[in-house]
């Protein structure tokens, strides 16, 4: 077991346990798109990006297939990790504006309209996340 601070919270978790998995287990909420348990993590559409501070070095990663270490440290709503996930959103909701998913998450991260225009609205209807 090791011990690895999530937003100010301890959480204790088994080596190689994911972020996504020790946040999930400690309540902490950390939005996926790409993310399924049928499937091996990946990392491809970076929405769960998170802060993962060590020592005095601070770095983004994918918390869906990041491993623990003891004594990590990561904030999962940080305002850097909150631009970043407004971006990556954004991008998200203006290639694919019809699809229920890409609507209910980006209005769960507080994105009305997005900034980017897609050029391929009509192909939106038909999308895979």
């Amino acid at each position: 077991m090791v011990t690895v601070n999530i937003d100010g919270k301890k959480v204790e978790v088994l080596e190689d346990t994911t972020i996504l998995k020790a946040a999930e287990g400690a309540g902490i909420w950390i939005p996926t798109m790409c993310y399924s348990e049928l499937l091996e993590p990946y990392g491809v559409c970076r929405l769960c990006s998170v802060e993962v501070i060590r020592g005095k070095r601070s770095r983004i990663v994918t918390s869906c297939n990041y491993p623990v270490r003891e004594g990590l440290t990561v904030r999962t709503n940080s305002e850097k990790v909150k631009w970043i996930r407004k971006i990556i959103m954004e991008l998200m909701y203006a290639r694919w504006p019809n699809v229920p998913i890409v609507d209910e998450m980006a209005k769960a991260l507080g994105i009305g309209e997005p900034r980017f225009v897609s050029l391929e609205k009509d192909e939106a209807e038909d999308a895979c996340i």
